[in-house]
C-alpha cells in the first residue's frame, strides 16, 4: 500500500527549514513594525537620534542574523538541537528589539557614526 500523500524525502528534509525561515521572516516583519512603534521613537527622540540611525542599526543587526539562519543548508535544520537552538534564538531576537534590552542598545551603540546618539545610547542601556 503505497502513501500518496506523503511528499518525496527533498520534501520532508524541508519542512523544518521553512519552518524556521518563515519564523526568520515573521520575526523580521514584527521587528519593523516595532521599530515604527511608539516605544522605538519614545527611546529615538529621548536620545535626539533624529536621522533613525538607532532603528535602521537594529533592523541591519535583525536582518544579519536572520540572514546567518536562513543561509543554513536545509538538512541542518534536522538536528533537534539546530531547529530548536535557531528558532529560540531569532524568536528571542524579537524579544530583545521589542523590550529594548540593554545587550542590544549597548550592541547598537558601538555601530553608530553620530557619536552624540551612540553616548546618549550607551546612557540609556546603562541604566537598563
Amino acid at each position: 500500500n503505497l502513501n500518496l500523500t506523503m511528499g518525496t524525502i527533498e520534501d520532508v528534509v524541508g519542512k523544518r527549514a521553512k519552518v524556521v525561515k518563515e519564523t526568520c521572516d515573521n520575526i523580521l516583519v514584527e521587528v519593523k513594525k516595532e521599530l515604527r512603534g511608539p516605544a522605538w521613537s519614545t527611546l529615538c527622540s529621548s536620545i535626539k537620534d533624529s536621522t533613525e540611525d538607532v532603528a535602521k542599526a537594529v533592523l541591519a543587526d535583525v536582518e544579519k542574523q536572520v540572514q546567518r539562519i536562513k543561509s543554513r543548508p536545509a538538512d541542518d535544520f534536522n538536528a533537534d538541537d539546530i531547529f530548536l537552538g535557531e528558532t529560540n534564538h531569532i524568536v528571542a531576537v524579537g524579544g530583545v528589539v521589542r523590550e529594548q534590552r540593554a545587550q542590544l542598545l549597548g550592541r547598537i551603540s558601538m555601530q553608530l557614526n553620530d557619536t552624540s546618539v551612540a553616548e546618549a545610547l550607551q546612557k540609556v542601556a546603562a541604566e537598563f
